[in-house]
């Protein structure tokens, strides 16, 4: 028998990859036959092969056969098999379908929910036909289908326009971005755009960037997911070219003002997550029992006339409590928190005061009590323990009233 203690163990298991179900597949384009003839009026060698054409609305393909109706439900369309033309089987680069179903929807925007963390990814890829023989992040290869090159540096043309060329005979690889979502109102599950612009994914990037900086890459956020007419104008070479294209926009479902909003709450949950962890066993105890050095605890606790919103000085509320108490009836149609606002309150007789600090702007208080909030901060004021402490609770009652 082995010892337990001679086995080496690591300290901590790996991270073993994970990801979220795929439900299916969003795309803006489909693949429709080469015409007779160019635009030209020359016959086409290819004439009847399968070519890419862009479509004006989405199209959803799933081997899902319920989460596509759900979906049609939401943006038109007919649910339908998807199958490839009996001509175009045998063809080399044909590849098979994903799914089984697919869905021509009517509409041009899809509501989702997106994580910047994992919205995107980029990786530049070499196809041949049906399946993928390379794959490199730009530098250094990290797939060869023939086994022979993984681990070296990229081998292809480094001038973009000739590695399209090429890419299309499957001679160089060519930069595919994976876009994830969800779609709201369908079974949870992902659903994956591929594209191969350029413009789309740079807008996209920018987008993780500013919610990086946000603080908000791991947050779930709404957003519409529109499809987008573009032109663009270029000259090559002496020559004027228009290209017609789609462009897929995310767009978040807030304004600046918002998610500066969101960015500060979730700045101040990283702080605070990250100062429970430093924390001594002094000051868990401090937090518990109030053990504050910035001041001292009042005699009384002060009692609050909730539905006026009115603070009643520490006396007064002792008085009028006694003659509550010895009156009943005097109760009827008021509600005063007394003893019972005591475990409501900030735990530091002065913590009050950031607690004031943390609602002063939130749109939730009413106008008065944001005057309120900002008039006791102001060091002019000098506002007491007492009616910090009360002010305080006022605020978090108020929130926590419109909690649903």
């Amino acid at each position: 028998m082995v010892a337990t203690d001679s086995i080496s163990r690591p300290s901590q298991a790996p991270r073993l990859p994970r990801r979220l179900n795929e439900a299916g597949k969003i795309r803006i384009g489909h693949q429709i036959p080469v015409p007779p003839t160019n635009r030209q009026g020359k016959p086409n060698k290819r004439a009847g092969e399968p070519m890419p054409a862009p479509l004006e609305h989405f199209r959803l393909t799933s081997s899902s056969r319920a989460a596509l109706e759900a979906a049609a439900r939401l943006y038109g369309g007919e649910v339908r098999p998807w199958i490839i033309r009996q001509e175009w089987k045998n063809l080399p680069q044909m590849r098979p379908p994903d799914h089984r179903f697919e869905l021509y929807t009517t509409s041009d925007t899809l509501h989702v929910v997106i994580r910047a963390e994992s919205l995107m990814d980029t990786q530049y890829e070499q196809w041949d036909g049906a399946y993928c023989t390379r794959r490199c992040n730009g530098a250094f290869i990290s797939f060869d289908g023939y086994g022979k090159l993984q681990g070296m540096e990229c081998q292809c043309e480094p001038d973009l326009t000739v590695r399209k060329d090429l890419a299309k005979d499957g001679r160089a690889c060519l930069g595919i971005s994976r876009i994830c979502v969800m779609l709201e109102g369908l079974p949870l599950g992902q659903w994956r755009l591929d594209t191969r612009g350029e413009f789309g994914p740079m807008d996209v990037r920018g987008l993780q960037d500013l919610l990086e900086g946000c603080h908000l890459s791991t947050a779930l956020l709404r957003a519409t997911m529109r499809l987008e007419a573009r032109t663009s104008h270029v000259m090559v070479q002496g020559e004027k070219l228009t290209h017609h294209y789609s462009l897929v926009v995310i767009e978040p479902g807030y304004t600046p003002e918002a998610l500066l909003i969101e960015s500060a709450r979730a700045q101040q949950r990283q702080l605070t997550a990250a100062d429970e962890h430093t924390k001594t066993a002094d000051e868990h105890i401090a937090d518990m029992w109030g053990d504050d050095q910035r001041g001292s605890l009042p005699q009384a606790i002060p009692a609050i006339d909730v539905e006026a919103g009115e603070v009643i000085e520490c006396e007064e509320a002792q008085e009028s409590t006694e003659q509550r108490l010895d009156d009943p009836d005097a109760n009827q149609g008021h509600s005063y928190a007394t003893a019972s606002a005591e475990a409501s309150l900030p735990s530091h007789p002065c913590a009050w005061r950031d607690t004031l600090e943390a609602y002063r702007d939130d749109v939730r208080l009413s106008d008065g009590l944001r005057s309120r909030v900002k008039l006791a901060l102001n060091p002019a004021s000098n506002t007491s323990d007492a009616k910090g402490l009360a002010l305080a609770s006022a605020v978090l009652d108020t929130l926590n009233a419109q909690e649903p």
